[in-house]
């Protein structure tokens, strides 16, 4: 993990420092300490970092649209996913567009199934906001997507507030009219495999009572929810809130149909998974799963099924619950 990795390109460190500010993650305290880090270079050093150097051909052909705007560049996801993100803003440090640039083959795949499944939504009517595709470079070995960046009024939507049910509803509802709404477990090709992966007795045994006759409600999902993917301006009629939510890599439009719950739900509980200190154990985390969705629409199963899927995605908080730490 470096620890310089910011890059703004703008002279002004006020603005350069706010950009940090509004960009930077700080969910963890490695995250915390690399931003007071990078907070430190701005104001001190103003080094560039070396992985710059990666990408400095591709952030030379990201056109920024305001005479007196200026770039700032996320590079700390290189290492976990290959991706670097660059985000234009104009003489006012309003974002216009952020760009996601590949570094490996599986980034540019994920970068290029995003693209797809935008223009497949462009036209969509949504009860909320998704990011508009305005440029894309594949050729060269150069991978990057630029998208519109999301409104100036919203931010990241605290998890612990929830979402409303609507949301889900009308991510689930993404797909053909005719496909089909429930499938044995056999069309989840995945699950023979990925079960044997689990190591936590409570996740087992209700896998073991899942039966190749069961048929599971299936639906479209973002698969996703429990990154800080959900944007949101809150209303007092929280109902009326307005809401963005971005990264549509994942979608699918067959998926159990509790997915994006129990993504959600994992994203709700990431200190408790991860925290320094008192973090929860496998044992732990299963409990609190179990007794959280055993009442929801399919019960334990139905729930199980949807962490299976997410775990089979790759899911770290998913692997947490089946007892898989890395």
């Amino acid at each position: 993990m470096y620890l310089i990795d910011f890059y703004y390109s703008g002279a002004n460190i006020i603005d350069s420092l706010a950009a940090l500010h509004r960009f930077y993650p700080r969910y963890s305290l490695k995250r915390k300490i690399a931003y007071l880090m990078n907070a430190i270079n701005l104001l001190i050093f103003r080094r560039v970092p070396r992985r710059l150097k990666l990408i400095s051909d591709v952030v030379s052909k990201i056109p920024v649209k305001a005479p007196d705007g200026a770039l700032a560049i996320l590079l700390h996801k290189i290492a976990q996913n290959g991706r670097v993100y660059v985000f234009e803003l104009d003489g006012k440090g309003k974002p216009l567009t952020v760009t996601k640039i590949a570094l490996t083959e599986a980034a540019r795949s994920g970068i290029v199934r995003e693209r797809e499944i935008l223009k497949q939504l462009e036209h969509v009517e949504l009860p909320f906001d998704i990011p508009r595709a305005v440029n894309f470079i594949d050729s060269n070995g150069i991978c990057a997507l630029s998208m519109s960046a999301i409104n100036d009024n919203l931010s990241i939507h605290e998890k612990s507030k929830g979402i409303p049910d609507y949301i889900f509803n009308a991510i689930a509802s993404l797909r053909s009219s005719d496909a089909p709404i429930s499938q044995p477990i056999s069309a989840f090709g995945w699950f023979s495999s990925i079960k044997k992966r689990i190591t936590n007795p409570a996740i087992i045994e209700v896998v073991q009572q899942i039966a190749s006759d069961n048929f599971f409600a299936v639906c479209a999902a973002h698969c996703d929810l429990g990154s800080e993917n959900v944007f949101s301006k809150l209303e007092t009629d929280f109902d009326k809130s307005i809401f963005a939510i971005i990264d549509w890599e994942f979608f699918t439009e067959f998926a159990p149909a509790m997915t994006d719950r129990v993504a959600y739900w994992l994203g709700q509980h990431h200190r408790n998974f991860k925290r320094e200190f008192g973090s929860w154990n496998a044992r732990e985390s299963a409990i609190y799963f179990l007794n959280e969705f055993r009442n929801t629409p399919g019960g334990e199963a139905a729930a199980v099924l949807a962490l299976l899927a997410l775990l089979h995605q790759g899911n770290d908080l998913a692997e947490r619950v089946c007892g898989i730490v890395k």
